[in-house]
């Protein structure tokens, strides 16, 4: 390297420092600067979910005073449209009102167009969550069946003295009533507050986007944020595209809704970024005036003495061993004592020559025989040598390779760290890195890189070992372990949901051991119909044959199995395989299967998907277009009365198919005998 590049490097030395501060404090304002608009932004959500959570309780107030009213406790329908309509009046801001029985039948409403008509929310989630919970339960995003409009709804249990639910009370918000709640706290310029439910689904947003308003929208990209995190700040792009820094916070009132507020940033930044490009050139300028004098007094005070031996070097680097430096008397000592140093090597090097030649070729034996792939590279990362292992691992000829830069055989991202690599493996002793083959595929391999010094140069050796097969086997073997584990955590999921909803059906121990274990038993013979498969699925037909194997005896004289066999994907055995558990266990203690002579028929088909798994798949996609019916009947049994209660495995039946499968259950017991209708989309 010559004595002035030498010199512009001690000059770029000394100007890095300084740069590095100076970037160092750039960094520094700009995270202060975005850190301050993220707690705005934080403080902004939690204002904005403060204001509705004051929204949510007056909804809560409304509701509680309705629920106590004697025409909602006696659903008295007449007199509760009366008083829902005076509710309306009141309260001009609720879109609707009304009472719901406990089978999800609404019995009034405070709308007169809406009197008379029948509406059923029996299947909405909110309906069950206060009828089963006993408390105030909020919809999130839903298409309100009486009005057809996307709204807000309320659902407030009307508890007796008892502390029975007498029915539910219902409240509705227009959601474009929601969006101009929104306009009461004060936004800086460019900024957006949002109302998202937990699934992502856009409920109210300033300034207004009503084509949006229902959708998931990009802004829900963090909706696991939120639920884990509860509160707290990401930036991300809003439905605008604009990049924002959004703080989100929860409703005390509720976990399913959140507020979020979007702060535009990008102005701060650019400011911050123009003071600190005005510093840097200040002292880029500064440095380079330093560099031009420190070139011109170089070239006078040390270039010159050197030249003389400089040419010397250079005939020993042509080969000449022979040469000798020769300085004139009116040279410094130091470049005499230097000349005679030099003549000294050359001795030295002339007689080292030949056991040196010896050496190598005993090297060359080594590296050329090698299992291992050994490359050589110079300081600046110039390939000086590679063995015959290197030329089969990445598909170059050795021609091909000397002299090249090493980032030939390293992957572009890795490329541009290749000056940081050196030190770093140094330290480490070997790391694995991927080598790029000349056909552009890469190859995992194990680097181990030594130094050592050749004619006063710097000169790494690097050993590469070709882990291909090492990895594939790693990754295997975790594969493998996280199947498991999921499976595990599954199965364990399901029997500890299984045992904690029996025990309340239970009239005794005994009865509770024997119900757990045949839902156990159920459970392992679809485990063992999966297994078969390698849980690729199970066969519907011997599904059902194996439930119905201890009930109809080897010849299955009292089973009939008509219809399709399709092969059902895992999760959807499995839980039919409890629902048709429950039912054969029904059937042998009280229907067909009690007597002799009693028939099951089971039916199955494949239809276009139903109105309502059309419905859902709108506002959840990913499903397929068709489901699988599956229809029971009984015949031939004793006599079917309704049962007066409702037993857990009606909860198994109908809960597992809804919520497992997104299906729907219909149980009619007819007094001919049961008859059971399933229906589950099959994507």
């Amino acid at each position: 390297m010559k004595l002035s590049v030498r010199l512009l490097i001690l000059v770029l030395f000394a100007a890095l420092p300084v740069l590095a501060l100076q970037v160092n404090t750039l960094l520094a304002d700009r995270e202060q600067r975005k850190t301050a608009i993220a707690d705005q932004a934080l403080n902004l959500a939690r204002l904005a979910a403060a204001q509705q959570n004051q929204f949510i309780e007056g909804a809560r107030y409304l509701l509680g005073a309705a629920a106590k009213l004697p025409e909602v406790q006696n659903r008295d329908a007449r007199g509760c449209h009366s008083r829902m309509a005076e509710f309306l009046q009141l309260f001009p801001t609720v879109a609707g009102i009304g009472a719901v029985a406990p089978d999800g039948t609404q019995f009034c409403t405070g709308r007169e167009a809406m009197a008379g008509r029948q509406v059923d929310i029996s299947d909405r989630p909110y309906f069950q969550a206060a009828l089963h919970e006993k408390r105030l339960a909020i919809s999130g995003f839903v298409i309100n069946r009486a009005s057809g409009k996307p709204s807000l709804d309320f659902a407030y249990p009307a508890l007796d003295d008892a502390g029975e639910v007498r029915a539910v009370v219902v409240l509705t918000f227009d959601l474009a009533r929601l969006s101009d709640s929104l306009l009461t706290t004060a936004l800086p310029s460019g900024a957006t507050m949002s109302l998202i439910d937990r699934s992502g689904v856009l409920l109210a947003r300033t300034p207004p986007a009503p084509d949006w308003i229902g959708r998931r929208v990009r802004e829900a990209r963090f909706t696991k944020a939120m639920l884990n995190r509860r509160e707290g700040v990401l930036e991300a792009d809003g439905i605008d595209g604009v990049d924002r820094m959004h703080g989100f916070a929860p409703l005390l009132a509720t976990a399913d809704l959140f507020a979020v507020v979007g702060l535009p940033w990008a102005d701060e930044i650019a400011e911050a970024d123009r003071l600190f490009w005005r510093a840097a050139s200040l002292t880029t300028l500064a440095f380079v005036l330093a560099a031009v004098a420190a070139l011109l007094c170089g070239q006078i005070w040390i270039a010159r003495p050197l030249a003389t031996l400089e040419r010397a070097v250079g005939r020993m680097e042509a080969g000449d061993l022979a040469t000798r430096a020769r300085i004139e008397r009116g040279s410094s000592p130091e470049l005499r004592r230097l000349a005679t140093s030099f003549n000294g090597m050359a001795d030295s090097l002339q007689a080292r020559q030949a056991a040196l030649q010896a050496s190598e070729a005993r090297l060359r034996a080594i590296v050329e025989t090698a299992a291992d792939g050994i490359i050589t590279i110079n300081q600046d990362g110039i390939i000086e040598s590679v063995n015959p292992e290197v030329e089969r691992l990445f598909g170059y000829a050795r021609d091909e390779l000397i002299g090249q830069d090493v980032r030939l055989l390293m992957p572009p991202p890795d490329r541009e760290q290749a000056d940081q690599y050196l030190a770093r493996y140094l330290r480490s002793g070997g790391r694995e890195v991927a080598g790029r083959r000349q056909d552009g595929s890469e190859v995992p391999l194990f680097l181990s890189i030594g130094e050592f010094s050749l004619g006063g140069r710097r000169l790494f050796t690097g050993i590469l070992r070709d882990i291909t097969e090492r990895k594939r086997s790693d990754e295997r073997q975790l594969l493998l372990m996280a199947e498991i584990d999921h499976r595990a955590k599954n199965l364990l999921a399901s029997i500890q949901a299984m045992i904690l909803l029996t025990k309340p059906h239970a009239r005794s121990v005994s009865e509770y051991a024997d119900t757990l274990v045949g839902r156990l038993h159920a459970m392992a013979r679809a485990h063992d119909l999966l297994a078969r498969e390698k849980w690729q699925g199970a066969r519907l037909h011997e599904l059902i044959r194996n439930e119905f194997e201890a009930y109809v005896g080897a010849d299955g004289a009292a089973l009939t199995i008509a219809g399709d066999d399709l092969l059902l994907r895992p999760r959807a055995a499995q839980t039919l395989s409890l629902a048709l558990h429950e039912l054969a266990t029904n059937a042998a203690k009280y229907g067909a299967l009690s007597t002799p002579g009693g028939r099951v028929t089971i039916s199955s088909s494949v239809e276009a998907a139903a109105a309502e798994t059309r419905a859902r798949e709108a506002a959840e996609p990913a499903s397929a277009g068709e489901d699988l019916v599956l229809t029971w009947t009984e015949s031939g049994g004793p006599e079917i009365a309704r049962p007066k209660r409702r037993g857990f495995g009606s909860v198994v039946i109908e809960r597992g198919i809804a919520h497992d499968l997104g299906g729907s259950t219909s149980l009619e017991f007819d007094p001919a005998g049961v008859r059971c209708t399933i229906r589950f989309p099959l994507g």
